[in-house]
């Protein structure tokens, strides 16, 4: 979503159901890398059910929320940009 309105940003951050929502940043950075995992990860499109006992890692969803200001990928590939990974 590309916004300068923050009222609407993040309604529709909060709102959108998905594992990755954008505000002013470019979709490519939906991978496990640029997220801070080391690699790429499985996506899986199914809705998450519980089978068997689980603990609760087996039960927690993961939403990750970037925001920016037009950043774009190349920057970060060609090393002009470095990635700064913080829990919220």
């Amino acid at each position: 979503m590309n916004t300068e309105n923050e009222e609407n940003a993040q309604k529709f951050m909060n709102l959108v159901d998905s594992a990755g929502v954008y505000h002013n940043v470019s979709t490519r950075f939906a991978d496990g890398f640029r997220y801070g995992f080391g690699a790429e990860v499985g996506i899986s499109t199914n809705k998450t059910h519980a089978r068997g006992p689980v603990g609760i890692d087996g039960l927690v969803i993961y939403k990750y929320k970037l925001t920016g200001k037009g950043q774009i990928v190349n920057d970060y590939a060609k090393g002009i940009k470095q990635f700064h990974h913080r829990d919220i």
